[in-house]
């Protein structure tokens, strides 16, 4: 229980565990002896894995080494499907729900991913339509 209060406290204020621990331990000296054996004990905690980053490169050529594969990736995967005949069905609706105070929270969550999946079958509408545009423009 005390652990758990010391966790909490110590993700916004060192201090206030400082503060806490002179108010209420008779025996500081034995505590920070404690408490260091027990630091001392312990393995360092593994490192996060950090995300790779792009410093140093140019926004070109992020584009190019990030960006443009999976637009290629993409286009891909339409034209072989289009060729097939078999295309991506994209329900866009525009009805949506006024009165949010009258749902509980499942309705809400269903209301709420309706309007996401709405966004990407827009979005991916989008893209169809400019590449459309590209294709016959050029």
């Amino acid at each position: 229980m005390a652990a758990n209060i010391i966790l909490k406290i110590s993700k916004f204020s060192h201090d206030a565990i400082h503060n806490a621990i002179e108010h209420v331990v008779e025996d500081k000296q034995a505590l920070t002896n404690t408490l260091t054996a027990v630091q001392s004990a312990l393995q360092k905690p593994p490192e996060k894995q950090k995300r790779e980053k792009m410093y140093g490169h140019s926004d070109e050529e992020i584009f190019c080494d990030k960006v443009l594969p999976q637009i290629r990736d993409k286009l891909s995967e339409y034209d072989r499907k289009e060729m097939v005949g078999k295309c991506d069905d994209w329900k866009v609706r525009f009805d949506f729900i006024l009165d949010y105070k009258s749902l509980n929270i499942a309705e809400l969550k269903n209301v709420h991913t309706q309007i996401l999946q709405q966004e990407i079958d827009t979005a991916n509408l989008d893209l169809v339509v400019k590449y459309h545009r590209g294709v016959f423009s050029g």
